[in-house]
């Protein structure tokens, strides 16, 4: 089973190539490319925060408490 990790990377580059197939269609200022940049970049903030949870939670795991 896919992880929520695996499934935003898998978006991440689905809209990457349909942002990149629409630019060559309709130009880089079009509304369906700056759209789509707008969805990707939403996709690329929800993976970094996912990372960054990730993160946090292996740090709070690996503190000590010094007796």
């Amino acid at each position: 089973m896919w992880d929520l990790y695996e499934i935003l990377c898998c978006q991440i580059e689905q809209k990457r190539e349909e942002m990149l197939l629409l630019e060559r269609s309709h130009g880089r200022s079009s509304s369906q490319v700056i759209d789509a940049s707008q969805q990707l970049d939403r996709l690329l903030n929800m993976l970094y925060g996912l990372k960054n949870q990730k993160v946090m939670a292996g740090a709070a795991n690996d503190l000590t408490i010094p007796l």
